[in-house]
């Protein structure tokens, strides 16, 4: 049990060294142009976001509303086919 919690201690020292490293060589710079930029660009990429989110949400209401309506009038044919033949008295 203790050689299983040194070798998980191992192993999360050397990521995290790993990750202490790779931040470390992320020292970019950012222009007040491209901030500028950047946050000019974030109005729009919200808009087409949710544009094509809300155009993916009515194409999977459209099929959702037609399979329910198939499946409605499959249940309804069942359900008065089921009456008749009691009317009838064939099983």
């Amino acid at each position: 049990m203790k050689k299983l919690l040194f070798l998980i201690l191992l192993v999360l020292a050397f990521s995290f060294q790993m990750y202490a490293e790779s931040l470390a060589d992320e020292n970019k710079t950012v222009t007040p142009s491209e901030l500028v930029t950047t946050l000019g660009e974030v109005p729009s990429k919200v808009s087409n976001h949710l544009k094509n989110e809300w155009s993916e949400i009515k194409e999977f209401q459209q099929a959702s509303w037609q399979a329910g309506k198939e499946q409605n009038a499959k249940n309804w044919a069942k359900i008065k086919s089921f009456f008749s033949n009691l009317t009838t008295g064939t099983n």
